[in-house]
């Protein structure tokens, strides 16, 4: 069975240009989307890199020379009613009828009546089911793949239940696909909520002018995330160390995260990937949405104040009155110090990644929940490290700045 690796682009052709010279790479697919679409994604458009359509049609070009697929996102999970009018279908067509001629072998959506939708109407597209659709059983997995799905992402928090894993691969004929790297915490209670407003974020009619909309929702997960290290375990990745559990019981196709992050992570996490080994700190592979990892226009490079400025809650609008919430006296100089402290965390937090060697047995047991959170919380004292007093800072300030936004 040979492993392929779906990998996501900012847009920047130096990955192409790497890819080139590393053909024994195991990629098959490169994924991104433009930031902001009539359906929308599954990031906020204050996180993804502004370029034009051309720069895209070129990108996606010099992937098939490459021999590489190439899949667009339109994942939102919801659309707001816009795929039902008629000016929406007639954008909606439009759209993917650029992405055909641009090249586009698949498209990734969340919206069922999009996978018919696209299906009948455009039938050399492929079609992706997004892990936003939470596909967690064998009738959800069956029940999109009768509308059409050629290849289903497995809803995230189910990557370590094997039991359902195997059922999915028996029970339907199109292909299985997991997410490797998010860093959600598991049974994340935001995590629907979240994915609705960065789709929202990502339209190009949303109304309301801050874009940075899921900000409580980055603060209040990161806050529980290193409050309690047993989370950073307990979330659904899987080492590269670990692939070959999965492509035992038939699944040899993975999806690694990371649209949001510069061109050397990806590759960074492509080759850990691709090698199926990684020696240092398991958090440089896992993708977060704490801070802008990525210079927004990779062609001209931007001030720390100018990068600082898209990390505020007001976007692109440069006007806190913009913000549309009183922000009390002391917000702005919390936000920059939480944008400062965010950036060095992995400074602070090391996950011994090859001290998890045996890790992945314990779920292969199907023990309890109460048996594995125990075990997380048991295995993070020696696995991860902590500097508690530059961490204990930052979850200070992730505090004040909740306490600013309620």
């Amino acid at each position: 069975m040979i492993m392929r690796l779906s990998i996501p682009t900012n847009w920047d052709l130096g990955l192409l240009w790497y890819l080139e010279s590393h053909r024994d790479l195991s990629v098959t697919e490169i994924y991104a989307s433009l930031d902001k679409t009539l359906i929308g994604g599954g990031r906020s458009d204050w996180c993804l890199p502004v370029i034009t359509k051309k720069h895209a049609q070129r990108f996606i070009s010099k992937v098939r020379e490459l021999g590489i697929k190439f899949s667009y996102l339109l994942n939102s999970p919801c659309a707001g009613g816009l795929e039902y009018t008629p000016s929406g279908k007639k954008h909606l067509i439009k759209q993917l009828d650029w992405l055909e001629k641009s090249g586009v072998d698949s498209v990734v959506v969340s919206i069922p009546f999009l996978v018919e939708f696209i299906k009948k109407k455009f039938r050399r597209m492929k079609i992706t089911v997004s892990v936003i659709a939470h596909v967690n059983s064998v009738e959800r997995a069956r029940f999109f793949e009768e509308l059409g799905a050629d290849t289903i992402t497995v809803d995230f928090m189910e990557n370590r239940n094997f039991r359902l894993l195997k059922a999915l691969k028996e029970a339907v004929k199109c292909e299985i696909q997991l997410l490797l790297n998010d860093i959600c915490l598991y049974g994340c209670p935001f995590r629907f909520y979240h994915y609705n407003l960065m789709g929202h974020c990502s339209q190009e009619n949303f109304k309301i002018k801050n874009r940075r909309a899921d900000f409580y929702c980055l603060l209040k997960c990161t806050l529980l995330r290193y409050s309690r290290p047993e989370e950073l375990l307990r979330s659904r990745w899987i080492r590269p160390e670990d692939l070959n559990v999965y492509e035992r019981i038939g699944i040899d196709l993975f999806k690694i995260s990371g649209r949001t992050e510069s061109t050397s992570w990806i590759i960074n996490a492509m080759q850990a990937y691709s090698n199926r080994q990684y020696a240092g700190n398991l958090l440089d592979l896992l993708t977060s949405f704490e801070t802008p990892k990525y210079n927004f226009n990779y062609l001209k490079r931007k001030s720390f104040l100018s990068e600082f400025l898209e990390y505020l809650p007001i976007g692109r609008h440069r006007n806190f009155y913009k913000f549309g919430l009183n922000l009390p006296s002391g917000s702005l100089k919390n936000l920059v110090q939480l944008y400062i402290q965010a950036r060095g965390i992995k400074n602070h937090v090391f996950i011994d990644n090859k001290a998890l060697n045996n890790f992945i047995n314990f779920f292969l047991e199907e023990k309890t929940f109460c048996q594995e959170y125990n075990y997380c919380k048991s295995l993070a004292k020696d696995v991860i490290k902590i500097n508690n007093s530059a961490l204990a800072g930052y979850l200070t300030t992730i505090q004040k700045n909740l306490e600013n936004l309620i």
